[in-house]
């Protein structure tokens, strides 16, 4: 366990090499789509992929470490070829059945790899389950390619529609009627095809958990072995739609704890890739392998067969010595003496030159005879690995460290002589090329944004005149006019304002109280009414923006998104913030531009108000003698049209003299937009943080704001130094000064 520190930092290592090497990728790709002739010969041979495959290599040997020194159970592999005891004897070791475990003569029974944990606390099986599209990707599509019959179906409802041929004559290409071929044909057709409808349910890509209670110890075997021969109609061939299966279960052998045997079906099977299946199943999940051979009287001899599937555990111990990983059990059972006496010359002689167990130990005994599975084999193995497994573990660790080692020096070898050739390529270093660029467009901004003060200062003059905001200001004088002389809202006009107030001054004894009413009445819809004149205001500060973003220059443009003034500066603002490389200054200049204070209630009402206090009754000394004489009218019909009169006068004159106020704001208005511009003038271009902040949105933007310099000597230099760049990196990692995590 003392290696998982470093094998993790190891990891994380090469998993940081693997993105520079990607970006070194992208960075050629680049490089490779310019006309820079001499940089593209210069790595025309610098293959990535290759040295991606490095740094993989190098990662599956620490995986392999990482997976060896984290498992809390010693994991027995039992390998063998069909009807060589393989299944019988995982029945001894665990105590499972033919229910859960099936052993069989004539044909192979065991359908899915299985897991089989001893546990004192729990009994049950976890199946993991194919979803649709892994079981056409890995179940459907090895037949079809080793067939030659394309193309493969993606879907179960192209599988269950797709026309497979009679026979194997009908197979194209090299197919022909090969051995394996025709039975494998049938597999396909008659045994996935049409018994789809029993299995189809079950492919839902989730686990499945069964408890081996009593009353389901048979249950397990449906889904983890090829029905009987026996069964006629439509046999339930739910084990297509099982990719795994851990069983747990308490082992009937004393002293056992933290063991798990690996089931590993598919040697001597018509399964496409079953080999290549049967080596996944041993790389990394098993520490040590039981082959089971039997030597019948047509069995007798260490074949052919026998060999090609111990070359594949030979291929799947990888760093581990092949006498410590592997051991051959010659399953004695039912077995003549001659038969296994000849078996074991075989072996001697094939494998072991000669001398008994040189290179593979050979343990014989009965795999059916519980007793002697145990003092014979499961004895024999684990007082083995208890030497062993420790000697493993270090041979998997030293080959994981040599072969990062060797990546590295492989990595280096490959990038050491492309990057000498392109740092004899002379471009302008990153910084002075970056620092050009911040000049060019602070010049720029600076000779844009001038411009457009020029034109804010210019509507300051005397001789500028916002016709369109008097304009605006006249017609809602005219409205409020009109509001006053019809009659303050009231339908029916001045009469039918007279008629409703005649009865409250009858009442009230006189216009006092009406007259209060009316005037308080009038202030609020005069000041209401001239806030229509907002959307002027709201247009002059949507000018400014707008503006303030076309005087941000051409360049800054490429940056500007959004469908008004405002929104394109609160993104363009969005985006300097959140950038890598982050510009304080601009983004809080931009700030301060996007609370410009430009509105009816902030620059208008206080100005509004101190005009209505003339409607203000016994407030002002020059309107108190009109107040005065209002409140003389007699409680009569023409009482309340002088009543009227002299209100709606009043209310007028104030209208006019608002109006009056108003005239004036154009000029206002401009001269503070004028201040929020230079203001902001200074803010963007002449703050101590601006020369650093346009260096960082050069940087972090050039592609954006220099998107015109597709080709070209500038874009060769950025494509040649980026390409540098990512070499150089590259090489800094390898050569241990910018180790990630190391």
């Amino acid at each position: 366990m003392r290696q998982i520190p470093m094998v993790e930092r190891e990891t994380a290592y090469w998993t940081t090499v693997r993105g520079m090497i990607a970006d070194l990728g992208a960075a050629l790709d680049d490089l490779r789509e310019g006309d820079e002739v001499t940089a593209i010969a210069a790595t025309a041979d610098l293959d990535v992929a290759a040295m991606d495959a490095i740094a993989v290599a190098a990662l599956g040997a620490l995986a392999g470490v990482r997976s060896r020194v984290s498992r809390r159970t010693i994991n027995i592999g039992v390998s063998g070829r069909a009807r060589n005891g393989k299944s019988t004897l995982l029945q001894s070791l665990s105590g499972l059945t033919d229910d859960q475990i099936p052993a069989g003569r004539g044909q192979p029974v065991t359908a899915v790899r299985s897991s089989i944990y001893h546990s004192t606390v729990r009994t049950g099986a976890v199946l993991t389950l194919h979803s649709e599209a892994s079981f056409c990707a890995e179940v459907l599509a090895p037949y079809h390619r080793a067939l030659n019959l394309m193309p493969t179906p993606r879907t179960l409802e192209e599988f269950s529609t797709f026309r497979y041929p009679l026979t194997a004559d009908e197979l194209t290409g090299d197919v022909g009627p090969h051995p394996k071929s025709g039975p494998m044909l049938v597999r396909l057709r008659d045994e996935m095809q049409r018994a789809l409808p029993s299995f189809r349910r079950y492919l839902t890509g989730h686990q499945r958990e069964i408890t081996l209670s009593e009353s389901e110890l048979g249950s397990l075997r449906q889904w983890v072995a090829y029905p009987p021969a026996t069964d006629v109609g439509m046999p339930d061939r739910r084990h297509f739609a099982v990719r795994d299966a851990t069983v747990t279960c308490r082992f009937p052998i004393d002293d056992v704890a933290d063991l798990a045997l690996v089931d590993l079906p598919g040697l001597g099977e018509l399964v496409p890739d079953a080999d290549r299946h049967h080596l996944d199943g041993l790389k990394d999940d098993v520490d040590f392998v039981i082959v089971v051979k039997r030597p019948t009287d047509t069995n007798a001899l260490w074949s052919v067969e026998d060999g090609d599937a111990l070359q594949l555990i030979i291929d799947a111990s990888g760093a581990a010595a092949v006498r410590d990983f592997v051991t051959i059990l010659v399953n004695s059972g039912g077995c003549a003496a001659e038969n296994i006496d000849a078996l074991k010359r075989d072996i001697r002689d094939r494998l072991n030159e000669g001398l008994d167990d040189r290179s593979y130990n050979v343990i014989t005994a009965d795999s059916a005879d519980r007793q002697q599975v145990k003092e014979k084999v499961l004895q024999v193995v684990l007082e083995h690995l208890a030497t062993a497994l420790p000697r493993m573990d270090a041979d998997v660790f030293a080959f994981a460290q040599a072969a990062c080692e060797t990546g590295r020096e492989q990595l280096r070898g490959l990038i050491g002589r492309h990057l000498a050739a392109l740092r004899s390529i002379h471009t302008p270093s990153e910084l002075l090329r970056l620092d050009h660029k911040r000049t060019e467009l602070l010049d720029e901004v600076t000779t844009h944004l001038h411009a457009w003060i020029e034109e804010l200062q210019a509507r300051t003059g005397a001789e500028y005149a916002d016709q369109e905001f008097l304009d605006e200001v006249t017609k809602v004088q005219d409205r409020a006019r009109s509001w006053v002389i019809d009659g303050f809202g009231v339908e029916g006009g001045q009469a039918a304002w007279v008629e409703q107030v005649l009865p409250k001054m009858l009442r009230a004894a006189g216009p006092a109280t009406v007259m209060q009413n009316t005037l308080n009445g009038i202030r609020t819809e005069i000041a209401i009414r001239f806030n229509d004149i907002d959307s002027m205001l709201d247009k002059r500060r949507n000018e400014f923006w707008k503006g303030l973003a076309g005087g941000l220059g051409p360049r800054f443009a490429n940056l500007l998104q959004g469908d008004s003034p405002e929104e394109v500066l609160r993104n363009l603002r969005d985006t300097l913030d959140s950038a890598d490389h982050d510009s304080p200054s601009l983004v809080k200049a931009l700030d301060q531009a996007l609370d410009v204070r430009l509105d009816y209630r902030t620059r208008l009402l206080p100005e509004v108000w101190r005009k209505l206090e003339a409607l203000m009754p016994y407030h002002r000394k020059e309107t108190e003698e009109q107040f005065f004489s209002m409140l003389t009218l007699a409680a009569t019909a023409e009482g309340g049209h002088q009543l009227f009169n002299q209100i709606s006068g009043l209310a007028r004159s104030v209208i006019t003299d608002i109006g009056g106020m108003l005239s004036g704001e154009p000029s206002a208005n401009a001269l503070i937009l004028l201040a929020y511009g230079q203001y902001f003038e200074d803010a963007f271009i002449r703050s101590a943080g601006t020369p650093d902040d346009f260096l960082n949105v050069t940087t972090g933007f050039q592609d954006q704001l220099w998107p015109e310099e597709v080709s070209g000597p500038a874009t060769s230099t950025v494509r040649i130094q980026r390409a540098k760049d990512a070499l150089n990196h590259l090489n800094q990692a390898l050569t241990g000064s910018k180790r990630s995590n190391g």
